[in-house]
C-alpha cells in the first residue's frame, strides 16, 4: 500500500511540474494591430459667455422709486436718451426753494454793488452779500445735479440688452436698471488653464459648439489674450472674435477649441496601446516595451510623433503582468 501511494505522489509531482512547464511556455494571447493614418487636431479646449464687444450698464446713484420706464430691452437708443424716471418730487421742490434763495441773493449782491462806488454800504456788507450768492448759486447747482441723477439716460448709440425693475419699485443707489450694447459683432470669453495658455496665439482658428444649435459647429478667431491672469482661478482670459452673421445671443454657453495644429496623415494607434510614452511591440513572436513620443491624445487614438513606423505590430491593450521577451500568440485586429 505504501508504495503504491509513493507512485501516487510521484505522478502528481511529475504532473504538476509538467503543467507548471507547459503554462510557462504557453504564449501569451493578445489583440494586435499596425499603426494607421489619419487626421488629427491639437486644441485648447474652454467654455465660454456670449457678449458685446462693448457693453455698459447704467444704474442710479441715489435711491428711490421708479416712477417711468422710456426704454425697453431690444430698443436703439441715442446719446442722453432719457431710460427712466425715478421719483425727484422732493428733489424738485427743494430746487424750487434754492432757485428762489439765489434769486433773493443776487438782488442783494447787486444792490451792494451799486452802492458801494457810491459809499452807501460798507465793503463788509458787500463781502457778506457776494458770499452769500456764490453758495445760493452752488447751492442751486448742486440741487440740479441731483435731480439730473433721477433720470436715466443713455450715453452713446447703444441698444437695450437686459432691464431690470419695474414701474413703482424702489431702485437702491448703484443697481443696474439697463445693460447697455454698443453697436458691433459679438465675442466670446473663455477662461484658458494657465498650463495652455503659453499655446494660445492672436488670430488662432477657433472651433465653437453651442447647446442651442445641436449638430451645428462655427469658427471665429482669437481676438485678445489679457496679459495678466486670475491667480485663484488660474487661469488667463481669451476673447473671441465672432462673425457679423453668427446665430449666437449674447449670454449664451459655448464650447470652445482654439486650434493649435491640425495634421491630415498622422500616424495613430489605439489610445489604450500606449502608457507613459511606451508601447508594447512584438517582434518574432515575442514582446517587447519600446518608448514612443506622442502628441494629439484621445479617448480613442494617439498620435505617434516618433519612435514607430507604420509596419510594426503593437499590443492593443497589453497585460499588467506582460514581460519583456513573454511568447505572444497574436490576434490580429
Amino acid at each position: 500500500m505504501k508504495k503504491y501511494i509513493l507512485y501516487a505522489f510521484l505522478a502528481l509531482t511529475v504532473a504538476g511540474i509538467l503543467f507548471g512547464l507547459w503554462s510557462w511556455l504557453k504564449p501569451t494571447t493578445v489583440e494586435v494591430t499596425t499603426p494607421t493614418r489619419g487626421p488629427v487636431v491639437d486644441a485648447v479646449y474652454a467654455s465660454g459667455t456670449v457678449e458685446p464687444e462693448v457693453m455698459y450698464p447704467v444704474a442710479p446713484r441715489v435711491t428711490a422709486r421708479l416712477t417711468q420706464l422710456l426704454a425697453d430691452e431690444g430698443d436703439t437708443v441715442a446719446p442722453g436718451q432719457i431710460l427712466a424716471q425715478l421719483e425727484a418730487s422732493d428733489l424738485n421742490a427743494n430746487l424750487l426753494e434754492l432757485k428762489a434763495r439765489e434769486a433773493n441773493a443776487k438782488a442783494q449782491f447787486e444792490r451792494e454793488q451799486r452802492l458801494l462806488p457810491q459809499g452807501g454800504t460798507s465793503q463788509a456788507a458787500f463781502d457778506t452779500a457776494q458770499a452769500d450768492y456764490r453758495a445760493a448759486l452752488q447751492a442751486r447747482k448742486a440741487s440740479e445735479a441731483q435731480v439730473g441723477y433721477s433720470q436715466l439716460t443713455a450715453l452713446v448709440t447703444s441698444t437695450v440688452v437686459y432691464r431690470e425693475g419695474e414701474v413703482g419699485q424702489l431702485i437702491p443707489a448703484n443697481q443696474t436698471v439697463f445693460w447697455l450694447a454698443e453697436p458691433g459683432n459679438l465675442r466670446v470669453s473663455v477662461q484658458v488653464d494657465e498650463e495652455d495658455i503659453p499655446q494660445v496665439q492672436l488670430n488662432q482658428r477657433v472651433l465653437m459648439r453651442s447647446d442651442a444649435f445641436p449638430g451645428k459647429s462655427f469658427e471665429g478667431r482669437v481676438s485678445s489674450i489679457t496679459p495678466k491672469g486670475d491667480a485663484e482661478a488660474r487661469s488667463f482670459r481669451v476673447r473671441v472674435g465672432l462673425p457679423s452673421d453668427i446665430p449666437f445671443r449674447i449670454g449664451m454657453t459655448v464650447e470652445t477649441n482654439i486650434i493649435l495644429r491640425t495634421e491630415t496623415n498622422a500616424l495613430l494607434i489605439p489610445t489604450s496601446a500606449a502608457s507613459s510614452g511606451k508601447v508594447w511591440k512584438v517582434v518574432d513572436g515575442k514582446a517587447q516595451p519600446h518608448t514612443i513620443t506622442t502628441g494629439v491624445i484621445t479617448t480613442s487614438q494617439t498620435e505617434v510623433l516618433s519612435g514607430l513606423t507604420p509596419s510594426e505590430t503593437v499590443i492593443v491593450t497589453p497585460p499588467e503582468n506582460l514581460k519583456a521577451g513573454d511568447k505572444i500568440h497574436a490576434v490580429t485586429r
